[in-house]
């Protein structure tokens, strides 16, 4: 459900490279892109999923839900600078 319908909430922790995904073994792959690189190093999080699937669970609906998602993929995206590069915040 989370890959399909709402925001990739996986960013990658080397700046400043824009990559975002849904998926760790994605993410994996991406390190490639990084020669060097631990390859025990994790993504960071964009957002919470658990919190909006708590949300969710708790009555909110699927679409506000996701609108929050986006808020968080928007917020995220002035913290690091990645406004351009994140501009489609669905990813």
């Amino acid at each position: 459900m989370l890959s399909a319908h709402f925001p990739r909430w996986l960013h990658c922790p080397h700046s400043p490279c824009p990559w975002r995904g849904h998926r760790k073994e994605d993410f994996k792959t991406h390190l490639e892109l990084h020669p060097g690189t631990d390859p025990k190093v994790e993504p960071c999080l964009v957002y919470e999923t658990k919190v909006v699937l708590d949300w969710i669970k708790d009555g909110t609906s699927f679409e506000t839900a996701a609108r929050y998602a986006v808020d968080f993929v928007s917020e995220k995206a002035r913290e690091l600078g990645f406004e351009e590069e994140w501009k489609d915040l669905w990813g």
